[in-house]
Order: C-alpha cells, then structure tokens, then sequence
C-alpha cells in the first residue's frame, strides 16, 4: 500500500479514574511521551501530537485535559507535555485531599458534610485552565460526569461543544465535574454558556474506565469502523482486597460506603475493559487494544487503594507502581509507539520536519564512524 492510499487510524487514548491512584496513569502518559520523542528524535514532541481523541473521568480528567490546552488562544501547539500534566497531579494531589481541624470538627470527619473541602481543587483548576472552554481544547475529548438533577450521564465532548453553546463549559468546570466524588467533595454546580445549570457528581459513577465511551464517541465522530481505531486504555490499578462475608455481615450504611465506592469503580473498570477487548476481537484487529494496568495485590503495609490516601508512604509506592508497570509493559509501549508511528500520515510541513531529522542523524552517525 502505497503512503497516498494508506487508511488512517485514529489513536484514542483512554484514562480511569481512581484519585490517588491516577499517579499510575499520569506516569505511564509521561513515559509513551518519552518513547514518542526518543523514536522521532524530536526532543519538542508532545504526547497530544501523536493522538486523535483523549477520554478521561474523575481526577484523571485533569491531566488528561491539561494535555489539550493550548498554549495560548488560538493557538495549535499543546500548552502542557504530558511530563508537565504528571509533575503538576503530584504536586496538587497532597493539597487537593487536605483538610483542616476546624473542617474535619464541623463535618465530623465527613460523617455531617464533605470530607474536604472542594477549594484546593478548585484553586489548581483556576491556575491551570484559566478561562478556556471545551470548544477551545485542541483535540476532540469525552470526560463523563453524572446530572444528579436529571438523572443522567454527562458526556463532556469538544465537537458537541463547537456545535452548541448549551454544550460548551469551562475546562476547569468539566474537571470539577468529573472529580466531584461523593462524600468526598461538595459537588460540583456548572454553568453552560448559554446559562443553564447542572449538579454534577463524579464521572467515576457513570464509567470509571471510560474507553468504551471514548470508543463509542469516537466512532460516531470519526464515522469510522472498530478496524479504524486504536484504541490505548490506562488503567490506574486492580484493588483485589478481598472483602468475607463475616467482616460486611453487620455493615451498615457507614461501613457500606467505601466498599460500594471500591466496587463500583472496580465492576464498571472491568466491564468496559471486557467490552472494549470483545468489540476489538470481534473486528479482527485485537492488536488494536492496549490495556496497560497493574494489580494492586503487592501494595506495602504503608500503603493502601483509598483514592484519597496522601500519606508519603502511598505516593511514594504508587509512584513505584505506576514506574514498574512501564518497565513491565515496555515491549507493548515500544509496539504500540512504532505502530503509531508506521500508520501516521503525515502533512507536508510534518514530511520535511522528519526529513531534517533523518538528514541531521545521518550526519552525525557520519562523524561517529571511524576514519
């Protein structure tokens, strides 16, 4: 097949949620953003160049969207690297799940209100997305939310957005949405712009592994078939604890709040993981799914799948975690960038860009060799 008939494969890559643990995910983002600059030798390549659409829900919307801000109005260059997005979670995720003395008294440690206060996530929100809307991001997007007042999913998508302003929110408000994680934060109350309001609750609720969403989203936009997609899901670690029935057999409401919480993330993470294999396989083109997730199993005893444990011990680990799995998966992120890279098809200016690199690599393997 010649470059002229050669069929274009969308890239769609997809994040779960999970809170803390999405430091796994972001680290994973950073490593393919490493790979994807060491194979073009392009040290200015972003992750976002190398993607068509980008699905996220809860807190892995935020540095799922920060790669598709641009770096100012107007522009079409990314404002953000994927290393970027991962080094500002790590250091907002400490504040974000931050309380005070007189917040935990008042809310009796989250028994009476929301164990913390929604402000620290709100202030990183405001820094990092400014006033850009949904319309502005430079590639097509799905962050879920759920509209508690209507009683349904939120799909949270670029393309709706530049179609209608009552589809078209504040990056930073789509965010809130996602990650508004009942019991945990207050949720989140947003604005279209044309005026009208939602209460929204966290993405997590509707899909926290939102690849099948992504999938669907992306094949309606697109109008192109499974065989066409390529479709990368990152997972943000398997809690396998296993609950017996005489530890839950007296749980009541309060005991039942965060094993419901862990189970339903856990259930709908496997289910879209399952569906999106099934719907792959089904159209022959397996090796166009890539799950890249990590079981929880080995966690230390200073560690532990609370999506809101900020105690050094557990980032720390689940920073080790999320650097194990890529040493792990490299041979898969090695085939998946290469592939990536094979289907590309390239603009003109983007031919003579990689033809200067060739040209310079040449040149300087020339002057290494002897003689």
């Amino acid at each position: 097949m010649n470059a002229n008939s050669k069929k274009k494969l969308y890239k769609i890559m997809s994040i779960d949620g999970g809170g803390v643990r999405g430091i796994i995910p972001a680290i994973v983002m950073k490593a393919l953003e490493k790979k994807f600059r060491k194979k073009t030798g392009n040290p200015d390549a972003y992750l976002v160049d190398y993607l068509d659409m980008v699905g996220a829900t809860s807190l892995s919307s935020i540095f799922g969207l920060l790669l598709l801000v641009p770096e100012e109005k107007g522009s079409c260059r990314p404002k953000y690297s994927a290393h970027d997005a991962c080094d500002i979670f790590l250091d907002y995720l400490p504040r974000i799940f931050q309380t005070t003395l007189y917040h935990q008294i008042r809310t009796l440690r989250g028994l009476r209100d929301e164990k913390y206060p929604a402000d620290f996530l709100e202030d990183m929100l405001d820094k990092y997305f400014d006033d850009y809307y949904l319309s502005e991001l430079l590639l097509p997007c799905t962050v879920v939310s759920y509209d508690i007042q209507r009683r349904q999913s939120i799909f949270f998508t670029r393309h709706i957005a530049r179609e209608e302003s009552g589809k078209d929110f504040l990056v930073k408000d789509v965010c809130r949405a996602s990650s508004s994680a009942p019991t945990y934060f207050e949720l989140a109350y947003i604005t279209s712009k044309s005026g009208v309001r939602y209460p929204c609750i966290d993405g997590a609720v509707v899909a926290n592994n939102p690849s099948m969403c992504t999938v669907a989203e992306a094949r309606t936009f697109f109008k192109v078939k499974p065989d066409e997609l390529s479709l990368l899901s990152l997972g943000s670690g398997i809690d396998e604890r296993p609950y017996f029935y005489n530890e839950v057999l007296n749980f009541g409401v309060v005991g039942w709040v965060k094993p419901l919480i862990s189970f339903i993330m856990s259930s709908n993470s496997e289910i879209s993981h399952h569906f999106s294999q099934l719907t792959f396989d089904a159209s022959n083109v397996s090796e166009n799914y890539l799950r890249i997730d990590t079981s929880l199993k080995t966690m230390t005893p200073d560690m532990s799948s609370e999506i809101d444990d900020i105690s050094p011990g557990n980032i720390a680990g689940l920073i080790e975690f999320g650097q194990e799995l890529v040493e792990k998966e490299d041979h898969k992120i090695e085939k998946y960038v290469e592939k990536v890279l094979e289907s590309r098809i390239l603009t003109p200016e983007e031919k003579m860009a990689d033809q200067r690199i060739r040209i310079q690599k040449e040149a300087e393997q020339s002057q290494d060799e002897p003689g």
